[in-house]
């Protein structure tokens, strides 16, 4: 296998660095505008984080997340 993949150069690795983080980024942001809070402690702060940041989601980004229907989303535990 070392031969077959010896071929990768740091600028290819770079490219699918750059690529998997603008993904990562449009998720998070499509994740905001659906709602801007989180029971999962890691992803509420990345949330504010990205919050305190002041971007907000494009309007052709809003336009492809399909609206909440009926109340906020809750967390249950237990009975």
């Amino acid at each position: 296998m070392r031969g077959i993949y010896s071929h990768v150069t740091e600028a290819m690795r770079q490219q699918i660095l750059d690529g998997l983080r603008a993904r990562w980024e449009t998720a998070l942001k499509e994740r905001a505008a659906l709602w801007p809070e989180s029971p999962v402690p890691v992803l509420d702060g990345l949330l504010k984080e990205l919050d305190s940041k002041a971007e907000s989601p494009t309007p052709e980004t809003i336009s492809t997340i399909p609206p909440i229907r009926g109340k906020s989303p809750t967390l249950v535990v237990g009975e």
